[in-house]
């Protein structure tokens, strides 16, 4: 493995290189933004830094929108009246010392039943677990929906959690897919979109435009839904 930093338009770009008996140089930007690059042996990094060059508009493109990609999390206080998004919508906290314990959605909030006012990490804790369920619950059949669309060969093991920098993942074998708790909160077009683009993968271990033109066939409309879940989980 070779580190190096290639600089593209006015940026400096840090690249990894990987030596193997493959024929053909693979240029790869990666979710968390790193730059990679597979070569055949031999391969001088004269000629890995002008490929690089040739690739560095679609590179610099990559690496800004998985920036944007990731979600952001707004800072919360679990105080009556906060702001709080569900599929979409968004639902004011309501808290009901005197209602039964537990959390109900209504027609306009979220309402936490059974604990004082000012008991904020309780009141934290249960939204976190009733966020899990329900990401579970909808996601899991939103899988359904996509895979019985989409799918093919052996399906991979859904598993939903909280993470910092991705909306999805699918694991190197393909056994596993991963999706962001916080997706509960987008709409169900943009729940779509995160694993239609990550069954894609199952296909493409890259973003190229190979990837692209699956993704576009399968839901023509990706990149109205991404920007859109961009604009929502800001």
């Amino acid at each position: 493995m070779i580190n190096g930093v290639v600089l593209l338009g006015a940026t400096d770009i840090p690249y990894t290189v990987s030596y193997s008996g493959r024929r053909t140089l693979g240029i790869s930007v990666q979710p968390s933004g790193a730059l990679t690059v597979a070569a055949p042996r031999g391969t001088s990094l004269a000629v890995i830094e002008e490929r690089l060059k040739r690739r560095g508009a679609w590179i610099l493109k990559s690496i800004r929108d998985f920036d944007r990609f990731r979600p952001r999390t707004p800072e919360r206080h679990y105080v009556a009246g906060e702001s709080h998004r569900y599929l979409g919508r968004q639902y004011r906290l309501l808290v009901s010392p005197n209602a039964a314990r537990g959390v109900v959605l209504t027609r306009d909030h979220i309402e936490v039943g059974g604990i004082s006012t000012d008991e904020t990490s309780r009141i934290r804790n249960r939204l976190i677990n009733w966020y899990q369920r329900e990401a579970r619950r909808i996601m899991e059949v939103r899988f359904d929906a996509c895979w019985a669309k989409h799918g093919s060969g052996l399906r991979p093991r859904l598993i939903v959690r909280p993470m910092e920098k991705r909306w999805g993942s699918l694991s190197a074998s393909g056994r596993s897919l991963i999706l962001n708790r916080r997706l509960v909160e987008a709409d169900v077009d943009a729940i779509d979109f995160v694993i239609v683009h990550e069954l894609c993968h199952l296909t493409y271990h890259h973003h190229g435009p190979a990837f692209e033109a699956l993704l576009g066939a399968r839901m023509p409309d990706w990149r109205d839904r991404k920007a859109r879940l961009e604009r929502w989980m800001m």
